[in-house]
């Protein structure tokens, strides 16, 4: 299998990366800033180290052009963040709130069937057993969603006394 070195880029991904257009690496290049390793190519740890030092050298004393860097650079995050959801990388967290929701409902229907069917065959002695055990499994699935939406893994069995 050849490897594949990853600091040498294509013009394009150096541009994605410092956050300017290909025209611009290109313009860059030209002028002298940083080195192309082969027709097309740069090296990301030098050109970017080339970049940051000559944003440095014209910002004129001032903190305009750092500042527009982070600018550029956070757009970039934020078109990445973008393109990570609408191919399917991220999920909303109001689409995953109300996936939480739907199965919470599902899971509440799915104990009172239970407990009805149950209830028609266990003799009447026996139902509030059947009732305290449901009681403890919407207690368990209300608790596991909870934790869920709290950011915490909790893992395992959710049931009072579980383990």
């Amino acid at each position: 299998m050849a490897s594949i070195d990853i600091k040498i880029a294509p013009t394009k991904l150096v541009a994605a990366i410092l956050g300017v257009t290909s025209a611009t690496v290109i313009n860059l290049h030209k002028r002298g800033i940083f080195e192309q390793t082969a027709k097309g190519k740069y090296d990301l740890v030098t050109a970017s180290a080339a970049y940051r030092k000559w944003q440095r050298q014209n910002s004129k004393g001032s903190d305009l052009g750092l500042a527009s860097l982070d600018l550029r650079r956070e757009q970039a995050r934020r078109l990445k963040l973008d393109n990570d959801q609408k191919v399917g990388r991220l999920i909303p967290l109001d689409d995953v709130q109300e996936f939480g929701t739907v199965m919470a409902g599902l899971f509440t229907r799915g104990v009172e069937t239970l407990k009805r069917r149950v209830a028609a065959v266990v003799p009447q002695k026996n139902r509030k057993l059947v009732d305290d055990e449901c009681r403890t499994i919407r207690q368990g699935i209300a608790d596991q969603l909870t934790a869920i939406a709290d950011g915490k893994d909790t893992g395992g069995d959710s049931r009072p006394g579980a383990g």
